[in-house]
């Protein structure tokens, strides 16, 4: 299970009119009315009629957003029955004023990826300031969209996605032993973060220089890390994004992440690190393209050709936005030892590497490892190694060879 906690900062508003948002939020997006009946052999989504939606009310003084979120921390601990009630909840935080701060937002992954919580939010502000509209926009379903995903119309789409991942299984080695469960408490995992406020200017700017994306970026130069760790190799690395290629798809609220495989590539010491970027970037639009239209035929040939259950092992999530920010060269970023810390035993997918790109203000890169590969003595050199790559890149230019970053990757 997991659940998200969200802090939405409230305009001068009344509970009336927070009440009428929602409530219109939960007409416009069926994901928000939907509950589950798995009393059956298999599960099915049960859409319930619309009806009003009260938010509850926690009464504290808390102003500040550390406050705000603990003051709200109960939301989230709360277990969502999914059976018998859509899978969030809201409260508003009010003072003794009677002033309304923020609207706390509990939401079960089931019910929005961060494409649709970054909706909702936006769709509830918008609604608190100009109100309800008088005709709800012509929004796409979940329903429809599985219909047509399921349609003849979609058997090109969903064949080709069959075949693309045949062909990534075809140039990987045999499994190396035997593989990590797809799901399981783990202890033996650390993490640590690069961020500092130039990083986002540097990546964008080494991708202008690359004739790529900043996604495109970033993969790359994991890849080399990737090559440089004693993980297993027989497993590809994936890409986990949102599935909205499609316009029509954009204002969907639901989860529809998918994670796709991305062959590794060799590092040909004479090629610029420019050009690599450019392999890179194209085989990643292929891999997304092709994505997994159909997730059952691929977990029914990953069992075939792997011989295991379908796992995502070496993950890169990469949920930042482009962003406008002037490059800054010299810029500074201190990596402390204390950033890499020990992970408290939860539930999580077995991963080797798991590392997300959040669009904060400040942009931050995560990265969460387990220590039976990589220990944190490793991982300080590894975020620091991504740090010196993006700065030297940003300053000198691109055309780099890469036997330079590779001489340089030693953990």
């Amino acid at each position: 299970m997991v659940q998200i906690l969200h802090l939405w900062q409230l305009p001068s508003t009344t509970i009336d009119h927070v009440n009428l948002a929602l409530t219109t939020l939960a007409r416009r997006h069926e994901a928000l009315r939907t509950i589950f009946d798995l009393d059956n052999a298999l599960p099915q989504q049960l859409v319930r009629e619309s009806e009003p939606v009260r938010a509850g009310i926690i009464e504290t003084n808390a102003r500040s957003w550390p406050e705000a979120t603990e003051a709200a921390r109960h939301l989230a601990a709360e277990p969502f029955d999914l059976q018998s009630h859509p899978g969030w909840s809201c409260a508003v935080l009010r003072d003794q004023s009677g002033s309304l701060n923020y609207l706390a937002v509990a939401l079960h992954h089931m019910v929005a990826d961060q494409w649709s919580q970054e909706l909702l939010k936006e769709q509830f502000l918008e609604l608190l300031t100009s109100g309800p509209p008088e005709a709800a926009p012509d929004t796409l379903q979940p329903r429809e969209l599985a219909l047509l995903q399921r349609s003849s119309a979609w058997h090109g789409r969903r064949s080709g996605a069959v075949t693309y991942w045949e062909q990534v299984m075809d140039t990987l080695p045999p499994p190396e032993g035997p593989t990590r469960p797809a799901l399981g408490v783990v202890a033996d995992r650390i993490s640590a973060t690069l961020s500092y406020p130039e990083l986002r200017a540097n990546i964008n700017e080494v991708a202008r220089l690359t004739a790529s994306s900043p996604q495109s970026v970033v993969v790359a130069l994991l890849l080399v890390v990737m090559s440089r760790v004693p993980i297993p190799q027989s497993e590809p690395l994936m890409l986990m994004t949102a599935n909205r290629f499609d316009k029509r798809w954009r204002g969907i609220v639901t989860t529809m992440n998918q994670v796709v495989p991305m062959p590794r590539f060799d590092h040909p010491a004479d090629e610029t690190f420019s050009g690599y970027v450019q392999r890179v970037h194209w085989a990643g639009q292929r891999a997304l393209r092709h994505g997994s239209y159909d997730v059952d035929a691929i977990a029914d040939l990953t069992r075939k050709r792997r011989g295991h259950e379908f796992a995502s092992s070496n993950i890169i999530n990469y949920v930042a936005p482009d962003a406008d920010t002037e490059f800054r060269p010299g810029a500074t970023s201190p990596i402390v030892p204390e950033d890499v810390g020990v992970q408290p035993a939860a539930w999580q997918v077995g991963l080797t590497m798991d590392v997300r790109v959040h669009g904060r203000n400040q942009l931050a890169i995560d990265f969460r490892v387990m220590t039976d590969h990589i220990g944190p003595a490793s991982l300080r050199a590894i975020v620091a190694w991504l740090d010196r790559q993006l700065h030297t890149l940003a300053d000198s230019g691109a055309e780099r060879p890469m036997s330079s970053l590779l001489e340089e990757a030693n953990w």
